[in-house]
Formats: C-alpha cells, sequence, structure tokens
C-alpha cells in the first residue's frame, strides 16, 4: 500500500467521499446505489422490461411446449418426432333420394389432409343428365364447381372433378376424368360437400367419394 494512503484514508473515500474523486459529500456507496438504481428503472433493460419479457414468455410457455422441453435431453426424441402420412377409408356419400339444391356433406376432418381424389355419380330412372355442385372448403377458403351445361353430369357415369396426378386414384371404372392436378391439395381443416342443383328424377340417388391422406405420428 502507498505510504500517502493508509486505511483510514480508503474508509474514508468509501464511506464520505473525497470531494475530488468523486463528488463531495458522495461515497463509494452512494454513487453505486445511484448506478444500480438507474439500471433497475431502465426502460429497455429495468426490472419493468424484465417483467413483461416473463410474462411473455409464460404466455407463449404452454403445457404442450412444456412438455417438448421436457423432452429434449430424451435419447428417443427422433422416434417421437416421426410423421407421415396415414391413407384413409374413402369417405363415401350415399343419399338415397337427395333433396334439391341440399348440400350433403362427403368428408369434414381437421387432420391435416392431403387430398387424392374426389368423384360423383348420379343416377335415375328416366337415365338423364343431372345438374350437380361440389363445394370444397380447405382452411376457410370456398372453392365450388359447377357441372352444368356442357359439363352436365351424365347418368350413371363417375365424374372425378379432382385427381391428384401423382397418386392413386380411386380406380373407378370408366371414370370421367374432369379436372387433373401436377400436385396435391393441403389442409389444415378440409370440408367437401355435393349437392344436387337440377330437380330430382325418380328413385334419384347422388354418390359422392373422397380419397385422401391426414399427417400422423406413427
Amino acid at each position: 500500500m502507498s505510504p500517502d494512503i493508509d486505511a483510514e484514508d480508503i474508509r474514508r473515500f468509501i464511506v464520505r467521499g473525497t470531494g475530488s474523486q468523486m463528488a463531495a459529500n458522495k461515497s463509494l456507496k452512494d454513487m453505486i446505489d445511484d448506478l444500480v438504481t438507474d439500471y433497475l428503472a431502465n426502460a429497455t433493460y429495468g426490472l419493468s422490461a424484465l417483467e413483461t419479457l416473463v410474462d411473455d414468455l409464460e404466455s407463449r410457455l404452454t403445457a404442450a411446449r412444456a412438455g417438448y422441453l421436457d423432452n429434449i435431453n430424451n435419447p428417443n426424441l427422433q422416434t417421437l418426432s416421426k410423421y407421415a402420412w396415414k391413407l384413409h377409408d374413402i369417405a363415401a356419400l350415399n343419399q338415397d333420394p337427395p333433396v334439391q339444391d341440399t348440400w350433403y356433406t362427403v368428408l369434414d376432418t381437421t387432420e391435416d389432409v392431403m387430398l387424392i381424389e374426389i368423384a360423383g355419380r348420379q343416377i335415375n330412372d328416366e337415365t338423364d343428365p343431372k345438374d350437380l355442385e361440389w363445394r370444397l372448403t380447405i382452411d376457410g377458403v370456398t372453392l365450388t364447381i359447377v357441372l352444368a351445361g356442357d359439363k352436365t353430369h351424365a347418368n350413371n357415369t363417375w365424374l372425378r372433378v379432382y385427381r391428384d396426378l401423382t397418386l392413386e386414384g380411386l380406380t373407378a371404372t370408366g371414370a370421367v376424368v374432369l379436372a387433373d392436378h401436377p400436385g396435391s391439395v393441403y389442409g389444415q381443416s378440409v370440408k367437401v360437400e355435393l349437392r344436387m342443383i337440377s330437380a330430382p328424377g325418380t328413385n334419384q340417388k347422388l354418390d359422392g367419394r373422397v380419397k385422401y391422406y391426414t399427417w400422423e405420428a406413427t
């Protein structure tokens, strides 16, 4: 220690301040307290900002997400994360008889869907063609396909209104293909409906089919 500064000098600097290196009547402790107070009140890094960030984190950390964190060190994590497309039984509508302008549901699911093919058929004793309409609602977006005019639906004929060329279709014998698509249609929620616009014939029948996959854990 320098002979010019003894223990009493150091004690005085800390407790009472020097008036030169630090403000008069401001001890080192006072200055440290002021500095800490300024940082704690800081709008970006202070306690209030920290509390806001913690609240946001807590709101995001749901029970399900906390479960994911619990599995970070799980040696089977790779296995737990495996997903694959699962082929389902064909969704079927067999309406006998249908009511004119009434929508009938062929498929309605919220399981992360990939559509493969959509097809319909109408049958009546007069063998007359009928005007039909399909309605697809994918994640809240609606698409309608009207089969009228030169596209009116012939009697006892399967008509595909959608088919994914990359996948196996319904293989309905003699089916007419209205629309082929080079890629798949996906949706977290998918609803497929069919209705008859024309007046039904005698012994009228209305059939619809949807082939699809869902994305599921294996």
